[in-house]
Formats: structure tokens, C-alpha cells, sequence
């Protein structure tokens, strides 16, 4: 079906949406915060926004280093404070940081090998939360396509909707180790696939393994001066299981999002953007009862947002409305099942979101966020919000040359 024959559907979906929305205030009873809140956005709106990439570490080889050795200091300081006062999740504060120190190696202009170890701390944490070695082989197999093996770059740089992936994940699960495809031709077309290996099981052990498999890809339908419209299309499946623990139920998911994106330019660097996106979540495999079991076989969300940005700043109004749709790794506010309590869930939910951000760089690697946001359930007259700061530095340093002699056949010794 092509975009012209869609628009139809489009407007019928959106339609939909207003009643639902209305029909939603007026059997609720809103509390003056919230109204006062959604006051505040519609003034808020006048002024300029916009969203920046401080969380984005990927990036493609280039051509133009052969034998190159690069020291890479990537680390990011973090303060989130969640105020959570709903059944869904608990409210909690991450406070810390990480550092990643790496050294680079291009072995030829198309490959490049990193060697580093990571470490992370949370504030009044005694001792360092985590250490792990870093390790990656990335291959440029076409100036748009890269094959990542080992360390690969994951949480924020995968670039996934909330629903689906939460962004808490990127101060608790950083590291990610598996394979990767990256591709961009800069133009039109983009994609990031990967499988994220959490959880590594061997004989007797006594948890299940914990297996991530991703896709995102974004098109570019139309890229007029006046307007850009995009397709983005997204999956995720998640795995526990593992032949070595029988007596442990398997669990599969899968979930997947496609839709438009609207951007409207409205100045140099001013923008209003629009974004109609639909969610499914279909169990796979999920048992009946005990662990890992799932009220819901199926479900589906609509996520409708609204934004307007600029160089410094942004900001976004969403209206998401979700029904039996459960993704285990996305947002926990945004899901219809409890992940506190497993016997609390609801067949149909309803939610106002709103974030704000505020970005500032001091040098191409140096980068300065803070932002903000909220979910407003009014079936729960619920507010939940966040807010934090995140300094983050990913710069190289060029340490020269290395240029290992050439070995001679009759110099080798074979035993």
C-alpha cells in the first residue's frame, strides 16, 4: 500500500484517537495538576525545541586511517530521579557513572580492533557496580555497511521507542555483547540489526539465558524543503530460556512498531514534528503459569506525538494508548501488566506523555542534557515524572603510527 492510499487509514486511526481521548477526559475526573500541566505545554509550545544525540557513540569507519592507534575516552556521568507513584513500577533514583577507556587499532583502513575494560559506579555504592572487559572487531565492508563483532554498541544507540526499550537501560545495562549490522547511505535509507547476548548459561547453571534480537530501520518517503516524511519500522524479540534447565519455562516475545514520521521545517533550525506509530506484542511462547508467565498472549498500542525543536532544545506531547500490549524490556509505566506486582494488569490503559530537553556541546565530543518528563494516567488520576542530568565525553586522541614489520616466509619456523 502506498502513502497516498494509507492517508485514509491515517485519518481514520487519528480520528479514532480523538474519540477515545475524549471520551477518556470526560468520564475521568483530571486533577488540577494535570490540567494545569497540560496549560503549561500549550504555552510552552510557542518557543523553540529541539532533541540532540548526547547518547549516540556510533559510528562508521572511515577510509582515511591505516595503521592508526587512537586512544577513545567514552564516559558519561548520570543523575536520573524517577518520582513514580503508580502500581506499574517503583520509583527510583540512578546516580553514577562510567568510564570506558579503549585503545584502537585500524589493522587496515576497513578494520579496526578495540581493547579496553569498562567500569561503572553508582553514588554511596562502596565499591565499582561493574567491570568488564571491552573487546570489539568492527569491519567496513562498504563505505555504508559495518559488521560489528563483540562490544557493540548498544542501549541509546539502537534508537528505539520507548514502549519497546527503556531508556533506564542505558545507566544499568550499557555494555551489550554481540553482533552487529549497521547501515546508512546518509539519504534515505538506515538500519541497525543486532543480537544482544544478557545472559550466558553453562551446564548446571542455575538461571536461563537471556537473548535480545533487534531491527530498526528507517526510510525516507519524502524529502521536500517543506516537508520530510519517514517510515520507521522496529522488532524486538526476547528470549529466557536455554536446553540446560528444563525445569525452567521458556519464554519468547515479540514485539514491533511501524508508522510515519512527520517534520515540518518552520525556520533554520526550527521544526514541528509529528509521529503516528502503531506497537504490536505477540507472546511466542509464554507459559500458563509460575515464572515468566504473561496475562496477555497479544496486544497492541497507538502512539501519537507531537514535538517542535531546535538547536538547544525540545520538546514532545504524546497521547499512548496500549491494549494488552506487553514488551519485557520497555518502559514499565507504559505496559499493561505490572512489573512490581505480577497480578496486577489492565486490559486497556491510557496515558499523557510529555518530556522535555535541554542540550548544550562544548566541542564535537562534549555534551551537556538535561531533561524531563511525565505520564499522566487520568483512569488512575496518576502523575508520574522524571527528571536528570547526563555530562557525557567520547573523544579520541590520536597516538600515532604502528606499523608491525613485515615478516619474511623464510624467517618462519614450522614445526
Amino acid at each position: 500500500m502506498d502513502l497516498i492510499s494509507s492517508l485514509p487509514v491515517i485519518y481514520l486511526i487519528s480520528h479514532t484517537v480523538h474519540i477515545r481521548i475524549y471520551t477518556a477526559a470526560m468520564n475521568q475526573n483530571m486533577s488540577k495538576t494535570f490540567i494545569r500541566l497540560i496549560i503549561w505545554i500549550t504555552i510552552t509550545l510557542a518557543t523553540p525545541v529541539t532533541h540532540a544525540q548526547t547518547f549516540i557513540t556510533r559510528e562508521f569507519l572511515p577510509d582515511t586511517c591505516d595503521k592508526d592507534l587512537f586512544f577513545r575516552l567514552e564516559t558519561s556521568m548520570f543523575f536520573k530521579n524517577n518520582e513514580y507513584f503508580t502500581p506499574y513500577t517503583a520509583g527510583y533514583t540512578w546516580p553514577g557513572f562510567y568510564l570506558k577507556p579503549t585503545l584502537q587499532y585500524y589493522i587496515t583502513p576497513t578494520t579496526r580492533l578495540s581493547l579496553g575494560y569498562y567500569f561503572k559506579k553508582f553514588f554511596g555504592w562502596d565499591n565499582l557496580f561493574r567491570t568488564t572487559p571491552i573487546f570489539t572487531i568492527q569491519q567496513r565492508i562498504t563505505p555504508n555497511l559495518n559488521l560489528v563483532f563483540g562490544n557493540i554498541y548498544g542501549t541509546e544507540n539502537h534508537q528505539i521507542d520507548e514502549p519497546l526499550l527503556r531508556f533506564d537501560r542505558y545507566m544499568l545495562d550499557h555494555i551489550e555483547y554481540g553482533i552487529q549490522l549497521l547501515y546508512d547511505d546518509t539519504t534515505h535509507f538506515q538500519s541497525d540489526t543486532w543480537l544482544n547476548w544478557e545472559r550466558f548459561i553453562y551446564f548446571n547453571s542455575t538461571v536461563q539465558e537471556h537473548i535480545q534480537f533487534g531491527h530498526r530501520q528507517e526510510y525516507t518517503f519524502i524529502d521536500q524543503p517543506d516537508i520530510k516524511i519517514t517510515i520507521p519500522l522496529q522488532l524486538l524479540v526476547y528470549h529466557r530460556g536455554g536446553h540446560l534447565l528444563t525445569q525452567m519455562r521458556i519464554l519468547t516475545t515479540a514485539n514491533a512498531m511501524f508508522g510515519f514520521r512527520f517534520h515540518k521545517p518552520l525556520a533554520r533550525h526550527d521544526y514541528f514534528t509529528l509521529e503516528t506509530l502503531m506497537f504490536l506484542y505477540q507472546g511466542l511462547n509464554v507459559p500458563d503459569l509460575g515464572r515468566n508467565h504473561l496475562p496477555f498472549r497479544s496486544g497492541d498500542g497507538y502512539y501519537l506525538k507531537f514535538g517542535y525543536r531546535n538547536k538547544s532544545m525540545c520538546l514532545m506531547l504524546g497521547m499512548w494508548m496500549p491494549t494488552k500490549f506487553i514488551a519485557p524490556e520497555g518502559e514499565y509505566l507504559m505496559l499493561n501488566a505490572s512489573e512490581t506486582y505480577s497480578s496486577y494488569y489492565e486490559f486497556s490503559r491510557f496515558l499523557f506523555t510529555g518530556k522535555f530537553v535541554f542540550h548544550r556541546s562544548f566541542s564535537q565530543y562534549i555534551h551537556v542534557e538535561v531533561n524531563a518528563g511525565f505520564y499522566f494516567d487520568p483512569w488512575l488520576n496518576n502523575l508520574a515524572y522524571y527528571y536528570g542530568l547526563y555530562f557525557t565525553i567520547n573523544q579520541p586522541f590520536y597516538l600515532g603510527k604502528v606499523n608491525p614489520h613485515r615478516v619474511r616466509k623464510k624467517d618462519l619456523v614450522f614445526l
